[in-house]
């Protein structure tokens, strides 16, 4: 059991579900990252291999990228996964919470594939 510094005891709760917790290690940039129960967070890299996601019973994928990067962040596998792509600008200044409706209707829905 790892411990969040400062977290609720509900984050703590969500924290303390994840199995085989290991500590990050810089080898491991590349690799979708469970950060929560069935809820990955990685680079682009892993949504191009089908068996990993697979195997990690992933059945959506949330795409942030920037304009300039979509002619390569195109759903690789569209008819075997849910994709939503957000055009997000990598700066100080960009206004997330504009997301935050349509992605929580989508997590809903992969909350209920429980992928």
């Amino acid at each position: 059991m790892s411990t969040l510094h400062g977290a609720s005891k509900e984050l703590q709760a969500l924290e303390d579900q994840v199995q085989n917790r290991t500590d990050w290690k810089y080898e491991m940039r590349r690799d979708a990252q469970e950060i929560l129960p069935g809820l990955y967070v990685g680079p682009f890299q892993p949504s191009w291999k089908r068996e990993v996601l697979q195997g990690l019973g992933i059945t959506h994928i949330l795409c942030i990228a920037e304009t300039r990067e979509s002619h390569i962040l195109k759903p690789k596998f569209p008819d075997e996964f849910v994709y939503l792509i957000q055009d997000i600008r990598d700066a100080d200044d960009q206004n997330l919470i504009r997301i935050f409706p349509q992605y929580s209707k989508f997590n809903h829905l992969s909350s209920e594939y429980q992928g």
